[in-house]
């Protein structure tokens, strides 16, 4: 048998496999819960299901995440079992994290200026920055040589400050997170990171 080639008789111990669990009936699977040795087993086999159906992790967030929308829209629930769901801190952590998750790629500008801050010579940067920043993890791109009003803005709003007076103030979200700021200068980037 071939290294890369999977069992001769793997399909035919799932389907077995699948036929037994189909087969249970709702007392059956309720002792199988209550049974102190095979959930730990169910939880293992369903990581090595997770681990064959998908290559990375993100692929087995991506596949848990669509089973369960789809058990929770599909109507399996009646208004009892509905209000059973677990709301507690399970659930608000899951939500936290998915919702960071989601939001972690792109950074969404609110408002930029640039300028003098402490002696408010600025100009309005929140353009510049929607534009460096759309569809981006971290922006703007090239700050290699740093980042100047005559980039910003067209022109230095505040030419005779102090050297390192002058910067961007950049009001953003990282997808669903609350509303951040970032004073930046230099060569600073604005990063949502995972």
């Amino acid at each position: 048998m071939a290294q890369d080639a999977p069992p001769a008789d793997l399909k035919e111990s799932i389907d077995a496999l699948s036929q037994k669990l189909g087969a249970l009936n709702d007392a059956q699977k309720s002792a199988v819960r209550k049974d102190p040795n095979l959930p730990s087993s169910i939880d293992a086999l369903a990581t090595q299901i997770y681990a064959i159906q998908s290559a990375t992790d993100a692929e087995r967030v991506e596949a848990v995440a669509k089973k369960l929308k789809g058990l929770l829209s599909d109507g399996r629930f009646n208004n009892k079992e509905r209000q059973t769901l677990p709301t507690g801190t399970e659930i608000k952590a899951l939500t936290a994290d998915l919702n960071e998750l989601a939001g972690q790629i792109h950074v969404h500008v609110i408002k930029a200026t640039y300028g003098d801050h402490r002696t408010r010579r600025i100009c309005d940067a929140t353009a510049y920055f929607r534009a460096n920043c759309l569809n981006q993890s971290k922006c703007p791109a090239d700050v290699s040589s740093g980042i100047s009003g005559a980039a910003i803005c067209g022109y230095e709003p505040a030419p005779l400050a102090k050297d390192g007076a002058n910067g961007a103030r950049v009001h953003y979200t990282c997808g669903q997170s609350e509303v951040r700021q970032l004073l930046l200068r230099g060569k600073t980037q604005i990063l949502c990171a995972p």
